[in-house]
C-alpha cells in the first residue's frame, strides 16, 4: 500500500520519475502495473528509472548538449544465433524500423550479421544517434550480454572496456537485459543499466523472457511516435495503442524506459535546451590547439552568461576546477615546497569526472599522471589515455594528443625491459628533427 501523500502525487502526475534502491531483494517493482484510475499507470503516465539518484540529478539539473547529431542508426536483427530458438519478428521488426527511421531523414542500411560482432558495435557507438537490436539476450550471474552470430557477445565488459564522447539512444529488444543486479558495496551491474550511466541518454529494454509478437509491435509503434514525440511519450503511445489492441499489460509493463524521457531521436528535432555554462567552461578552458598544446585563450575563456552563479551549482564546481588546475600550473615560488598536492589532485579528477565533460576529465588526469606520487605514473597516463582517445575518435587535434602519449608509454615499457633507445648519425650529418615523429609512429605500431 503506498503512502497517501505518494498516491496523491501519482493521481495528477504526467510524468514519473524513478530512482530505485537497488539493494532492494526485488528492485524493479512494476510501476506500470499500479491501478492508475481505471486502468494502469503506464496508460495514463510517462514513467522513466534512472540508475541512481545522481543520475536522475544529473538529468533534471544539467541540459546538456549532445554532439552534432549524425542522423545515423544501427538496426540490426540477430534471428538465429541461437540453435532452435529462432526469433520469427526479428528480421520484420528491423526492417519496419529501419523504414520508418530511413523516412525521418535517418541513414540505416541493412546490416549483413556476418559483420555483427562486439568490436563492430562499440567501434560505432560514437557516430551514431540510435542504436536498436534484436536479438537474443541473457543475464547471468556475473554477467549480462547480447547473443550475436557465431559465439560471439555484446557484453556489460565490452560496453565499459573504453569512454566514449557519446553514446546513442538504445533499444534492446531483448530478453532479460533491462535487469539491473545488485553486486554489493553500493555497486550495480546491467546491460541497459551500463549503457545509461555511461552517457546514453535514454534506454529502452526488457526485464524478462519476452512476448516476440507483442515487443515487435511494440518498438514499431515506438519509433512510429518518436519521430514527432519525445522517447518517453512514444513509450507511452505504444503502449496505449497496443493496450486498445487487446495485447496482455504484463506484456508490456516488462518493457522500461531508463533515463531522460524528454530526449528526442530524430536528427530534424532538437532537444530542451542547450549546453550549460559550466560545461561550455569547461570544455574552453581544457580545448587545445591543433599541434595537442593548450589553447593561449583560456584566460579569456569566462562567458558573459557566466555573471549569475546563484543558483548554479554547476557553474560553481566547474569554475572551482578549473580556478584548481590554473593555480597548479602556474609557476612555482623557487622557495616554496616542490611537488603538486596529490590529494586534491585526486579530488579534482573525482570532480571532474561528476561534471561529466571529458575535456576536464583527460586534462585533469594528465596532470595528475604528470605528478607522480605513489601510483604508477605509467598507470595514470594509461587512465588519462582512454579519455584523451575518446575526445580523439571526434577531434583530430585530442587524436594527435593521443598518439603522443601511447608513444610515451611504449617507451616507458622498452626502458623496463633495459632497453635504451638512441639516435646515431654519420659523421657530418646534422640531427633531423623528423626522425623522432618517425620513431613515434614506430613505436606506437609495434
Amino acid at each position: 500500500m503506498l503512502p497517501q501523500e505518494v498516491q496523491a502525487a501519482l493521481q495528477s502526475a504526467r510524468i514519473v520519475l524513478v530512482a530505485p534502491d537497488y539493494r532492494e531483494v526485488q528492485p524493479d517493482v512494476p510501476w506500470e502495473l499500479l491501478r492508475h484510475g481505471k486502468g494502469y499507470l503506464m496508460e495514463t503516465c510517462v514513467i522513466a528509472r534512472f540508475t541512481s539518484l545522481r543520475h536522475l540529478a544529473r538529468v533534471l539539473d544539467t541540459p546538456v548538449a549532445r554532439p552534432e547529431r549524425t542522423g545515423r542508426a544501427i538496426a540490426v536483427a540477430v534471428a538465429e544465433a541461437v540453435s532452435g530458438r529462432a526469433l520469427p519478428t526479428a528480421d520484420p521488426e528491423v526492417a519496419n524500423i529501419r523504414d520508418t527511421l530511413g523516412a525521418s531523414a535517418f541513414d540505416a542500411p541493412p546490416i549483413s550479421t556476418e559483420r555483427l560482432s562486439a568490436a563492430y558495435i562499440t567501434d560505432r557507438l560514437d557516430r551514431v544517434d540510435v542504436l536498436h537490436v534484436a536479438a537474443h539476450g541473457a543475464s547471468e550471474a556475473g554477467t549480462e550480454y547480447l547473443i550475436l552470430p557465431d559465439d560471439e557477445r555484446l557484453s556489460v565488459d565490452d560496453i565499459i572496456e573504453r569512454a566514449h564522447p557519446s553514446l546513442p539512444f538504445v533499444y534492446l529488444n531483448t530478453c532479460q537485459l533491462g535487469r539491473t543486479r545488485y553486486l554489493g558495496g553500493g555497486m550495480a551491474r546491467g546491460l541497459a543499466f551500463t549503457f545509461a550511466e555511461l552517457g546514453s541518454p535514454a534506454v529502452i529494454a526488457n526485464t524478462t523472457d519476452v512476448l516476440d509478437g507483442a515487443s515487435a509491435s511494440v518498438a514499431q509503434e515506438f519509433y512510429r511516435s518518436a519521430m514527432t514525440h519525445s522517447v518517453g511519450e512514444a513509450l507511452l503511445s505504444a503502449r496505449q495503442r497496443l493496450l486498445a489492441d487487446g495485447v496482455d499489460p504484463a506484456a508490456l509493463a516488462r518493457i522500461l524506459l531508463i533515463g531522460d524521457p524528454w530526449h528526442n531521436i530524430n536528427p530534424r528535432k532538437t532537444n530542451t535546451g542547450s549546453e550549460d555554462v559550466g560545461s561550455h567552461l569547461l570544455r574552453t578552458y581544457f580545448a587545445i590547439d591543433s599541434d595537442g598544446t593548450p589553447e593561449e585563450k583560456r584566460s579569456q575563456s569566462t562567458p558573459s552568461e557566466a555573471l549569475n552563479l546563484a543558483d548554479d551549482h554547476r557553474q560553481i564546481a566547474a569554475r572551482a576546477l578549473i580556478e584548481t588546475v590554473a593555480a597548479m600550473q602556474r609557476p612555482r615560488d623557487s622557495h616554496a615546497n616542490d611537488g603538486l598536492d596529490l590529494g586534491l589532485l585526486d579530488r579534482a579528477v573525482a570532480l571532474s569526472d561528476e561534471l561529466c565533460v571529458l575535456e576536464a576529465q583527460a586534462s585533469v588526469r594528465l596532470l595528475r599522471a604528470g605528478a607522480g606520487g605513489s601510483r604508477s605514473s605509467r598507470a595514470l597516463l594509461r587512465d588519462a589515455l582512454i579519455h584523451v582517445e575518446a575526445i580523439g575518435r571526434i577531434n583530430p587535434a585530442w587524436s594527435r594528443l593521443a598518439f603522443g602519449i601511447r608513444a610515451q608509454l611504449r617507451r616507458g615499457d622498452i626502458r623496463e625491459r633495459g632497453v635504451t633507445l638512441s639516435q646515431r648519425f654519420p659523421p657530418g650529418v646534422e640531427r633531423d628533427n623528423l626522425m623522432d615523429p618517425a620513431i613515434e609512429a614506430i613505436l606506437v605500431a609495434e
